[in-house]
């Protein structure tokens, strides 16, 4: 019953490996290179003060592994979100000076960059909070 088990359970493990396709293997094949010649960058990181300046601000640790991963992948989604945030104010303010000295070409400029920005926290709107109907019987 066992073997019956890890047989289906491979099945399913390589249809899903066979649906990320190309981007998939190509990030299975960076990371073994980075882990291969992780001695031939960490001198890099070093040199430029990269190591230093995360574990400065806590996000590298001696020994962390992939706790280590995880705080910076965090640390990258808030710095992203953060700068989003940023140019979005920058862009209404502009749009409301845009509006004062009455440009009707860089009203629709910042318009569409607005939205393009917006669009992001929209979809995100829309996947989490979006109620999902069941379908209706017809007849």
């Amino acid at each position: 019953m066992n073997t019956v088990l890890n047989l289906a359970d491979s099945t399913i493990q390589y249809f899903r490996g066979r649906s990320t396709g190309a981007i998939g293997l190509f990030s299975i094949v960076l990371a073994i290179l980075i882990y291969a010649f992780w001695d031939v960058i960490s001198p890099v990181f070093e040199y430029i003060h990269l190591t230093s300046f995360l574990k400065e601000i806590g996000l590298i640790e001696d020994g962390g592994g992939a706790l280590n991963a995880y705080k910076i992948l965090v640390a990258l989604f808030i710095s992203i979100l953060a700068i989003q945030v940023v140019g979005i104010i920058l862009l209404v303010l502009f749009s409301v000076i845009s509006n004062i000295i009455s440009i009707p070409v860089m009203e629709k400029f910042f318009a569409g960059l607005i939205i393009v920005l917006l669009l992001p926290f929209g979809i995100l709107y829309a996947l989490f909070f979006s109620k999902k109907s069941s379908p209706k019987k017809i007849g």
